[in-house]
């Protein structure tokens, strides 16, 4: 009897359990099929934003949001970046990763790069910029002016990012870069901190229009995307007819870059912007055989043996104005031909009091005229009115 009543409890719970079994499976179906049909939903692409030159920005279209990917944001990078923009009034969808969220129009942001905070001067937009990194970066007058005013802050010192401040300014979105380095990277920190970024990858760009190009994004976050195709069209059409110039020009003189610094002489890789624009201004950049993008490292001995009889020298120390200056920095440069007929040319002519470098901001905005000064120092004759803007031929 007692044999007879066990069995009974035995069977009760075996069945209850089952029972369970069968519901909860149930439910991890229903769960399953709920979830393929919100992936589903977000399925519904419109189209992807077209971009001429830049090749490490991508933008997707979709119903309610828009997906930006940041392709190689440093040399090396083995993954990329994605964000999404959606509109304040739209209905955050259930499958986007909330932590990745960027709410348009911006309207406060915080930028890392200076580059960056000059295309928001451009498209108007300094009233949304609440802060830099350092004011010893910048060569613009109008940023340097509202962070004297207080109207811009500065949150970083060094490699070191006062986190309080940005707290406290609570900016809808912070633009940073990083370089694949884990002790100067700020993207990091902002993700521990669960903070709004995008990780820019602008300086990676292979042509001095694919780097602008990058204003279209910054049109994307303020709702300015026709101010800023304006205005990326404006310069790509005088870039190009300047680069129309020397297209039939036969004498392209032999030019190189920059001077040792450390002990190392780094040299342009041919696949850098600034190798591009001596190829568009109708000029040889001695080490066009090097594929590289970013820059690469040289002796003294390597590069006088293949720019001896250079014709041009470009962008050499930042501290030297005057021939003087060369030859009191290494007597051994005297024995370049471009030193012997004072083609030296430095992009120093802009430098400001904080000793910041407009080169690096209003060139960056304004490559059609950097092209411009490269064709005058290159084909004096082609652009004979034309003035440099960056450049002066040391003396």
């Amino acid at each position: 009897m007692a044999l007879s009543i066990v069995w009974k409890m035995i069977k009760t719970i075996l069945i209850s359990n089952l029972v369970f079994l069968v519901l909860f499976f149930t439910n991890l179906s229903c769960k399953q099929k709920s979830n393929t049909a919100n992936t589903s939903k977000k399925a519904k692409f419109l189209y992807e934003s077209s971009f001429s030159y830049a090749k490490k920005l991508r933008i997707q279209h979709f119903q309610g949001y828009a997906k930006v990917i940041i392709e190689e944001p440093w040399l090396g990078a083995k993954q990329a970046f994605e964000y999404y923009l959606i509109s304040r009034s739209e209905k955050i969808p259930s499958y986007l990763d909330k932590t990745k969220l960027i709410f348009v129009p911006v309207k406060s942001i915080i930028v890392l790069s200076t580059t960056t905070a000059i295309q928001l001067e451009v498209l108007g937009l300094l009233d949304k910029l609440v802060a830099v990194d350092s004011r010893a970066n910048f060569s613009s007058q109008k940023i340097i002016r509202r962070i004297k005013k207080g109207q811009i802050k500065e949150v970083s010192k060094g490699r070191q990012i006062n986190l309080e401040m940005i707290f406290e300014l609570k900016p809808d979105i912070i633009l940073s870069y990083g370089i694949g380095d884990p002790n100067s990277d700020t993207h990091p920190l902002f993700i521990r901190n669960k903070i709004n970024h995008l990780l820019l990858a602008t300086y990676m760009e292979e042509e001095a229009l694919g780097r602008l190009e990058w204003i279209k994004l910054l049109g994307f976050l303020f709702n300015k995307e026709r101010e800023a195709l304006r205005y990326f069209k404006k310069v790509e059409n005088k870039y190009l007819y300047f680069k129309k110039q020397v297209l039939n020009s036969k004498y392209r003189p032999k030019v190189f870059f920059n001077s040792p610094f450390g002990g190392v002489w780094y040299m342009p890789g041919a696949r850098s912007w600034l190798a591009r624009i001596v190829s568009d201004a109708g000029g040889d950049y001695l080490w066009h055989d090097n594929k590289n993008t970013a820059s690469i490292r040289l002796n003294f001995e390597s590069v006088f043996y293949r720019a001896k009889n250079a014709d041009f020298w470009l962008n050499p120390a930042q501290d030297w104005h005057s021939l003087k200056d060369v030859i009191k920095a290494d007597n051994r440069y005297r024995y370049f031909m471009a030193y012997k007929r004072k083609n030296i040319y430095s992009n120093n002519a802009r430098l400001r009091e904080n000793r910041a470098n407009d080169f690096f901001e209003g060139a960056f905005i304004k490559p059609h005229l950097l092209l411009a000064d490269m064709i005058m120092i290159l084909h004096p004759k082609i652009l004979s009115n034309h003035k440099l803007n960056w450049y002066k031929q040391l003396k």
